[in-house]
């Protein structure tokens, strides 16, 4: 059976994950300083992305986002939470632009991809731009969890600290085939599938 991992599951174990790195306290300093996320590995990949054209074929939209300083727990439906997981958590995103395919709004709800391993807070809750691949975030095939989810959890991220940037840098330490660097002015490929056949496909 293939896993769902790619679309909630890293979220459900970014969690706890979260709730730990809160209570272990990190360094106030280092936390308030600029920087791309360093993501924490959460359980095993169901697939391995070695190019951007993966990644498209995967997503319905490329967005260039940031969030907006907001974030929540969606609770797991009954019949799917584990015992001792909260909930998925989500961070609020401002689309600044569509760079391919179709988003529901100008701001969105993005399922957490991983902790920040210096912050201990959801990897894209602060920071950004980011450049993200995104899916409907499903349970699986034609079920939805709402919002949507970055393809490949941190593979489908690129980031940078210069707003005025068109060069993103990946955040995903577990890809080596993916490009380490991604222009949004050359690099972006054309989405060709919607939300709707993306759920009918299933992670």
């Amino acid at each position: 059976m293939r896993s769902t991992e790619p679309l909630v599951g890293t979220a459900v174990l970014a969690s706890l994950a979260l709730l730990a790195g809160c209570a272990s306290g990190n360094n106030p300093a280092a936390s308030d300083q600029p920087h791309i996320p360093r993501i924490v590995s959460e359980g095993s990949r169901a697939q391995e992305y070695t190019s951007i054209t993966q990644l498209a074929d995967k997503a319905s939209a490329i967005i260039l986002g940031k969030p907006v300083g907001e974030q929540f727990v969606r609770p797991m439906p009954s019949r799917r939470a584990a015992p001792g997981v909260a909930g998925t958590p989500y961070v609020r995103i401002q689309v600044i632009k569509v760079l391919s395919g179709k988003v529901s709004g100008k701001t969105i709800d993005v399922v957490s991809p991983g902790t920040d391993e210096v912050t201990g807070k959801a990897a894209t809750a602060q920071g950004g731009p980011y450049v993200m691949f995104l899916a409907p975030a499903m349970y699986q095939k034609n079920s939805p969890a709402g919002g949507y989810a970055i393809v490949g959890g941190p593979a489908g991220l690129y980031a940078t600290l210069d707003s005025s940037s068109t060069s993103f840098t990946k955040v995903d330490r577990e890809s080596p085939s993916l490009p380490k660097q991604l222009s949004t002015t050359r690099d972006i490929p054309i989405i060709t599938k919607s939300e709707g056949q993306l759920l009918a496909e299933g992670p």
